[in-house]
C-alpha cells in the first residue's frame, strides 16, 4: 500500500514538472507581426496633364499602424523622401527635357512594408528664352526661326526671344554693316548663320562678335581736303571701294568692316585733287592685333600726296555722325558677303 502511494506521488511530481517545462518552453504570448502594407496615391499633378516650371507633387498615404515616409520618383528615379505629413515635394520640371515623363510615390511603414502608387504620366512644356548681345560696332538685324518679326540689336544692347517650350535647337541668322546717312551699305556685310543646340536648357545667351580675320574701321580727317572715295586692301583681289566722303572736320567717323591681311593698304583720294591720295599700311601706319572685334582708327592731319606718309593712328574718342555720300557718285566694285559661322560664345 505504501509502495502504491509512493508510486502515485512520483507520477504526480513528474506530471507537475513536465507541465512546468511545457509552460516555460511556450513563453509569453505577443502580438502578430505587421504584414499590412500602406496605401498611397498621387493627388497632384493629374494624370495626362501639361506642366511647366516648379510643380508641387502631392500624395495621400495611410497605414494600419502608421506611415513613416513617402518617396517621390520621376521617371523611376528617386527625387525626394518626405518623412512627415503633408506628403509633398516641389519638383523643378526644367531639370528634364520637354515631353512625356512619369511621376509616382512609394509609401513605407515601421515594419518595412511598402507600396508604390499608380504611375501618373505628365507632359513637360517649359518656356525657353535665348538672348543675343551685340558686341560689335553697328546695329545687327537678326531673325530667329519660329519668331515672326526681325529685330534690331544696337551696339552694346541685347535682344531676348522667348518660346512657349524648349525647341531643342534654335536656328538664327543675323547681319550688320557700316552705313551712310542714306542707309547705303559701307564695307562688307557681316553675316552670322548658326544652329544652336539648346536641349535640356531653360535659357541660352549668345554674344555676337567679329572674328580676328576682320576689322572695323574708323577715320578722322583734320587735313586740308575732304577725302573720297575709300579703297581698302588696295591692289589685291579683296579690294573694296566705297563711294563715301570724309569731311575735313576732325570728327571720327564709323566706316565699316573689312578683311584684315598682313599687306592691307587703305587709300583715300583728295576731293579737289583726285589724282592725289593718302594711304595707310598695316605694319607702318597701323598694326592689326588679329583678335576678335579688332578696330583701327586712321588719322589724316595734312594735305598729303603720293608717297608721303599720312598722319598717325588715333584712338576713337570722337562723335558718331552719319557718313556722307559724295556729290558725284562713282562706280563701286561689288563687295562680297561674308559669313561668320557662330563666332559667338555663351555668356556667363
Amino acid at each position: 500500500m505504501f509502495k502504491i502511494r509512493l508510486s502515485l506521488l512520483f507520477v504526480l511530481i513528474f506530471v507537475i514538472i513536465m507541465s512546468f517545462n511545457c509552460q516555460k518552453a511556450k513563453g509569453p504570448t505577443g502580438p502578430a507581426p505587421d504584414k499590412t502594407a500602406p496605401t498611397v496615391q498621387i493627388t497632384n499633378p493629374a494624370d495626362k496633364s501639361n506642366i511647366s516650371g516648379t510643380v508641387l507633387i502631392q500624395a495621400t498615404a495611410s497605414d494600419n499602424i502608421g506611415v513613416t515616409k513617402v518617396e517621390f520618383l520621376v521617371d523611376n528615379v528617386s527625387e525626394n523622401i518626405d518623412s512627415a505629413q503633408p506628403w509633398e515635394y516641389n519638383w523643378n520640371s526644367s531639370k528634364v527635357t520637354d515631353g512625356s515623363h512619369t511621376i509616382t510615390a512609394k509609401a513605407y511603414d515601421e515594419a518595412g512594408n511598402s507600396t508604390t502608387a499608380t504611375v501618373v504620366t505628365i507632359t513637360v512644356k517649359n518656356a525657353f528664352e535665348i538672348s543675343f548681345s551685340n558686341a560689335v560696332f553697328t546695329a545687327i538685324i537678326i531673325d530667329v526661326t519660329g519668331i515672326i518679326d526681325s529685330r534690331t540689336i544696337q551696339p552694346g544692347a541685347k535682344e531676348t526671344f522667348q518660346f512657349a517650350s524648349n525647341p531643342g535647337q534654335v536656328i538664327y541668322s543675323a547681319s550688320t554693316s557700316g552705313k551712310t546717312s542714306q542707309g547705303d551699305r559701307v564695307g562688307l556685310n557681316m553675316v552670322w548663320n548658326d544652329t544652336v543646340n539648346v536641349a535640356n536648357k531653360s535659357s541660352e545667351a549668345i554674344n555676337l562678335i567679329i572674328g580676328p580675320a576682320y576689322f572695323f574701321l574708323f577715320i578722322t580727317n583734320s587735313g586740308l581736303s575732304r577725302l573720297t572715295p575709300l579703297y581698302v586692301n588696295w591692289g589685291t583681289v579683296d579690294q573694296t571701294q566705297d563711294n563715301i566722303l570724309i569731311p575735313n572736320d576732325n570728327i571720327t567717323y564709323h566706316i565699316g568692316y573689312y578683311k584684315a591681311f598682313a599687306n592691307t593698304e587703305i587709300r583715300m583720294h583728295l576731293e579737289q585733287s583726285p589724282l592725289s591720295y593718302v594711304f595707310w599700311k598695316n605694319g607702318t601706319q597701323f598694326n592689326f592685333t588679329y583678335t576678335n572685334n579688332q578696330t583701327i582708327t586712321l588719322l589724316n592731319t595734312s594735305y598729303l600726296t603720293l608717297n608721303k606718309a599720312p598722319g598717325n593712328t588715333s584712338p576713337f574718342t570722337g562723335k558718331q555722325p552719319a557718313l556722307m555720300m559724295p556729290n558725284q557718285p562713282m562706280k563701286s566694285h561689288q563687295m562680297p558677303e561674308n559669313v561668320l559661322n557662330h563666332y559667338g560664345k555663351s555668356l556667363e
